[in-house]
C-alpha cells in the first residue's frame, strides 16, 4: 500500500470552497461543471472568492452563483 502524507500547513477545504486548477485562471464553486473537469491532482482549494481573486484568478463566466 502506498501511503501519502500531507503537511500539517496544507488544509483542503470541502463544502462551499472555491476550486481551481494550479494551472488556470478561473475559480468555480466545486458544483460547477468546469470545477469538475480538473484532475484531482491539479485542483487548489480556497475558502473564499476574495482568496482566489488575490491568488491572480478570475470567476468562471460560465460559473452560476460567482461574481
Amino acid at each position: 500500500a502506498v501511503t501519502t502524507s500531507v503537511p500539517e500547513s496544507t488544509s483542503v477545504q470541502t463544502a462551499g470552497a472555491i476550486v481551481a486548477s494550479k494551472n488556470g485562471t478561473k475559480y468555480y464553486l466545486p458544483t460547477c461543471s468546469g470545477a469538475k473537469r480538473i484532475l484531482d491532482k491539479n485542483k487548489v482549494y480556497f475558502s473564499s472568492p476574495e482568496d482566489a481573486r488575490k491568488a491572480g484568478l478570475t470567476p468562471s463566466s460560465t460559473c452560476k452563483g460567482l461574481k
